[in-house]
């Protein structure tokens, strides 16, 4: 029997191979021909309907708009649909390298970057929920973020300090992301 690793199984795992399996169940093609057709339809896809499809691992979150002050209660705060990539091919690799942790703070930064390119700005409370971990986590993931020698490349603002953060509740503000930066993703990455 073949002894595979999970993230091996997992990069197996995705809409392209959904597809792919359905054309050879269905219309009885080779795998050669169903992999084939399916990167056509992805083509013709994106070709039809543009960026506004989200892509694998991608998700909307409503991020409070960057322009907006300290302190407005969020009921009446603007937001942003920003598109987020929670998760891209690339991270299984990543985590069988350098462990989930370090998985995690390379997603904050890529999230918080992703927001702030939409103009919206993520705070902990966001994160947390996003990253599934508490807040204390996340402030610590930045902190370490924080922490790594900076490149002179373009960095990413980071999320709301502590100091500005209400917890979410029926009284919470919207806050803005300050322009503090994280190291560039090429340093997380």
């Amino acid at each position: 029997m073949k002894t595979r690793l999970p993230a091996d199984r997992l990069q197996e795992k995705s809409p392209t191979t959904l597809v792919a399996n359905h054309l050879r169940q269905r219309y009885h093609f080779s795998p050669v021909v169903a992999e084939a057709l399916t990167d056509d339809l992805q083509l013709l896809s994106h070709q039809i309907h543009g960026a506004s499809l989200l892509a694998e691992g991608q998700i909307l979150y409503p991020a409070v708009k960057s322009d907006e002050p300290a302190g407005k209660a969020l009921k009446n705060c603007q937001y942003v649909m920003a598109r987020l990539t929670m998760f891209a091919k690339s991270d299984i690799a990543f985590r069988q390298q350098h462990g989930l942790r370090e998985l995690k703070k390379r997603i904050l930064h890529r999230i918080t970057e992703e927001a702030d390119a939409q103009g919206g700005a993520l705070t902990y409370e966001d994160l947390s929920w996003l990253l599934f971990a508490d807040r204390k986590t996340i402030g610590q993931y930045i902190q370490e973020l924080r922490a790594r020698p900076l490149s002179p490349a373009p960095r990413t603002p980071m999320p709301v300090p502590a100091s500005r953060i209400t917890i979410l509740s029926s009284s919470s503000s919207c806050s803005t992301t300050p322009r503090r930066r994280l190291p560039n993703a090429s340093t997380t990455a």
